[in-house]
């Protein structure tokens, strides 16, 4: 298989570890790889005198996909074997793994495929994620060197953990993780500034809210930047969610950095006075410019943390975030805002 995994490394699209790690193992000799092993566990061998062994567990993974190919051609209503599906009707095939699995996933996996003769299903797109430790050591259960979920969350949600993480993603290279890093990051961003800056855009937007978001009035430069920001932001997260590169960790740190802008925009419309009459045609400027923020957060973070976005969207009186929101243009879009909003905007 050396001269198959050798063209298979030569892939543009692969990530530069995977692309090492390869050319490691061709450069060194590529050892032979067992399909079964006398476990007690796992797929039992149908071959005479080898009933009692079990299939070798990274040897599973391409049948299993095989199998999952006629499940999705069966429950279309178009059932049929793998190898009768044409080869043109075969899915993209994308593996995301830990780097403690690389041999599997990046010599294993695309050689049954290759001697399968099975080309278009080698690996498009492959996201290897490097080892995460804890205070500069080793995860272990064994040795209760570790974070136990139900510990570190305990009754409030665990979606501040789940976006440190993303965060924290060890891309590349290895990463800590650091509990006390963790509290004081949830601290600071979680608890403060995250909450203060979309209350206080929904402020801005209880300024001038009934049942219905009004349209824009007046504009002034900071309008006008604050826009334009919205606008970088939003084709940030579009980056950050593109198939082939896609980067949780970037996408974390845009977010972070969007929130302090709309604290700030919100903090400068603020800052002036509701009542007086003459600033209502920028306080409906305002309050779209927040809105199509707020719309744009929301959509951002879906992915990382679910609960927060819904319930940012629900508070504009929208669903679950789409990523086609940001084809929307939300200075003009309708906005029926739910009755609380409503009701205090018109007090």
């Amino acid at each position: 298989m050396h001269d198959a995994l050798e063209s298979f490394a030569s892939r543009s699209f692969l990530p530069i570890y995977a692309k090492h790690y390869i050319e490691s193992w061709l450069s060194r000799g590529l050892p032979e790889v067992c399909i079964s092993n006398p476990n007690r566990e796992g797929i039992r061998i149908p071959i005479p005198g080898f009933e009692c062994q079990r299939f070798n567990i990274t040897i599973e993974h391409v049948p299993r996909h095989l199998l999952a190919l006629e499940m999705i051609r069966e429950k279309s209503g178009c059932p049929v074997l793998w190898y009768q599906i044409p080869r043109d009707e075969l899915p993209e095939l994308n593996i995301l793994f830990g780097a403690d699995n690389a041999f599997g996933r990046l010599l294993v996996i695309p050689g049954v495929l290759l001697a399968l003769d099975l080309h278009e299903m080698l690996p498009r797109r492959i996201f290897v994620n490097q080892m995460l430790t804890l205070d500069g050591r080793k995860f272990s259960t064994s040795r209760n060197h570790a974070i136990w979920v139900n510990d570190i969350t305990g009754k409030e949600t665990g979606e501040p953990l789940r976006f440190y993480l993303c965060r924290r993603r060890p891309d590349g290279c290895v990463e800590d993780f650091s509990l006390s890093s963790y509290e004081s990051w949830k601290r600071n961003f979680w608890d403060e500034r995250l909450l203060r800056s979309t209350g206080k855009a929904n402020q801005v937007i209880e300024r001038v809210a009934t049942d219905e978001l009004p349209c824009p009035g007046q504009w002034s430069a900071t309008d006008i930047a604050f826009l334009a920001e919205c606008r970088r932001f939003n084709a940030e997260v579009r980056t950050r969610f593109e198939a082939d590169y896609p980067d949780v960790r970037q996408l974390t740190r845009a977010i972070e950095a969007f929130v302090d802008a709309i604290d700030r925009y919100s903090c400068s419309v603020l800052h002036v006075p509701a009542a007086a009459k003459e600033n209502e045609a920028l306080d409906r400027t305002a309050a779209r410019a927040v809105t199509f923020a707020l719309v744009g957060l929301c959509v951002a973070a879906y992915p990382l943390i679910p609960d927060f976005a819904v319930r940012i969207a629900g508070s504009l009186g929208l669903g679950v975030p789409k990523l086609s929101w940001l084809d929307r243009d939300w200075m003009a879009e309708p906005v029926r805002l739910p009755e609380s909003i409503g009701a205090r905007g018109g007090e």
